[in-house]
């Protein structure tokens, strides 16, 4: 209750700063902090954005590294099938 109190005192918050961890849109978070006059709520705030996006770019990285070896893995493939068949040629 003493922190549902805390929050009644900024009415434009419909958001109390323990619930930002569950806020996936940045979009969202970007609305909420325009709204925000509280400090320490506009630094939480920020500081989920900055998970966000950290996490967005560790998937984006790890997606990255897989087409890239799955790339690679095609290439090695192409060149020993291109391979066998250069040794089929040179036999007949």
């Amino acid at each position: 209750e003493e922190e549902a109190s805390k929050f009644s005192r900024y009415p434009n918050t419909s958001v109390t700063m323990a619930s930002y961890d569950t806020i996936e849109d940045e979009d969202e978070l970007h609305k909420l902090l325009s709204k925000s006059e509280n400090f320490e709520e506009r630094k939480k705030i920020r500081a989920r954005m900055k998970e966000i996006r950290e996490k967005k770019q560790k998937d984006w990285e790890a997606k990255r590294l897989q087409r890239e070896k799955e790339s690679g893995d095609l290439v090695k493939k192409k060149f020993e099938l291109a391979e066998k068949e250069k040794e089929k040629f040179l036999k007949t």
